[in-house]
């Protein structure tokens, strides 16, 4: 064999021996990769904490109340066997409701209807402006009637202080960025020697699962560490303990004396993750408290699973930009039922039933917000007084609601003095 021969057949030893080892090697350097178990806590940690950031993307679309008209309006009906005695034909009708409000011109309309399938049988409105307060029912009287006069100013009544500091854009973006610093504090604590894994198998909802377990352990030494670097690390981000100062209402030698806090152990802290598959999807998340679980989050196709102390238990159904579907259950308290949210064109609906063997309810709620509004104020300028209201203009007012709920429950109520 001459030489080129030879190197002709080492070329095809190359070809045919070498490529295979290589893609067999480069596909298990990417299973262990994916397979790390660092890379799964981090990748586990990350997912979760994008979850939790994603909530408050819509808190940041949310408009200053301060700054703008709103109307939140809605219907609601309910029925249940639990005994409501001589109130139990409430059930028999459905309910609507309309808030509307200008805070920043002092105010406020709040309005409560009452229909027997789609007739309307009252309404009635009752407005705040300023401090001053008012009641109209075209159906019962005919001028707008001003109630007594009240010593609280509207903003004492109304005060939206606390929601407005929560719903800020500022304070929305701070506590995200407080978020995301202690997530990266604590990714920077991980730490290979309390790390383990095994294979196991799993069983959720009757399917049996092989699994690859991921325990990681808080236990003192762990835990003395992670505050150690966590410390360490949030002490030299001076955004964070001005935030954190802001938030808590106190100095930013405060906030460093209590990151700077010494350690006190008291229990020992387990997560363990299991996954699935060449992709290691997560299947179960468990946190545990001295080796009793607490919190365990289920992934079985599409349905999860967050159980509470296997007590509180929540199964997402639908998780959508404009659904969502979830079952849940209270065992020490007896209580299942279902929520489902659909929002679609900025009409928000939602469907709740809430069952045990002591009650049986089901509450079926639709609403809507508008922000922006046009709104049209009561002409108050012709208002009477209620103080000054003759005993027959009373009279009539009685009258005529006796007429609008007549052969009603209602009325009923009514003539044997309930109401």
């Amino acid at each position: 064999m001459n030489e080129q021969q030879i190197k002709g057949a080492g070329l095809k030893y190359i070809l045919f021996i070498g490529i295979p080892v290589i893609i067999i090697l480069g596909v298990l350097g990417a299973y262990y990769q994916m397979t790390n178990p660092i890379q799964i806590l981090n990748k586990t940690i990350n997912v979760a904490y994008k979850n939790v950031d994603s909530l408050f993307d819509n808190l940041e679309e949310r408009k200053n109340l301060n700054d703008t008209t709103f109307e939140w309006k809605g219907n609601l009906d309910f029925k249940t066997d639990l005994d409501l005695s001589e109130i139990e034909n409430l059930q028999r009708y459905n309910y609507d409701f309309n808030i509307i409000a200008d805070l920043k011109q002092e105010f406020i309309s709040l309005k409560f209807g009452i229909n027997e399938e789609n007739n309307k049988l009252i309404d009635a409105n009752f407005y705040q402006i300023g401090n001053e307060q008012y009641i109209e029912s075209k159906d019962i009287f005919d001028n707008i009637l001003k109630l007594p006069d009240t010593k609280e100013s509207f903003n004492e009544i109304f005060d939206f202080s606390d929601f407005y500091k929560i719903t800020q854009k500022e304070n929305i973006e701070d506590t995200r960025y407080l978020l995301k610093q202690l997530k990266e504090a604590f990714e920077k604590t991980l730490n290979k020697k309390f790390i383990t894994r095994e294979k196991t198998d799993i069983t959720i909802n009757g399917r049996k699962i092989k699994t690859t377990k991921i325990t990681y352990l808080l236990n003192e030494e762990n835990q003395k560490n992670t505050m150690k670097i966590m410390s360490e690390e949030l002490a030299k981000d001076q955004k964070f303990i001005e935030i954190l100062a802001k938030f808590n209402n106190t100095t930013e030698e405060e906030i460093k004396k209590m990151i700077n806090n010494d350690f006190t152990y008291k229990k020992d802290y387990t997560m363990n993750i299991y996954t699935e598959g060449f992709n290691q999807n997560v299947v179960r998340i468990s946190l545990l408290e001295n080796a009793v679980e607490q919190i365990t989050y289920l992934n079985d196709d599409s349905n999860k699973t967050i159980n509470i102390q296997n007590d509180f238990i929540i199964t997402l159904k639908q998780l959508t930009e404009n659904e969502i579907k979830l079952d849940y259950n209270i065992k020490s308290s007896n209580i299942s039922g279902t929520l489902n949210i659909v929002t679609e064109n900025e009409k928000t609906d939602y469907f709740v039933t809430l069952n045990s063997s002591d009650i049986n309810l089901t509450l079926n709620l639709k609403t809507v917000i508008n922000f922006g509004i046009e709104i049209e104020k009561p002409n108050i300028s012709s208002a009477i007084n209620v103080e000054d209201l003759p005993p027959s203009e009373i009279r009539n007012i009685l009258e005529n609601i006796e007429e609008v709920l007549e052969d009603t429950f209602f009325y009923d109520l009514m003539d044997r003095n309930i109401m």
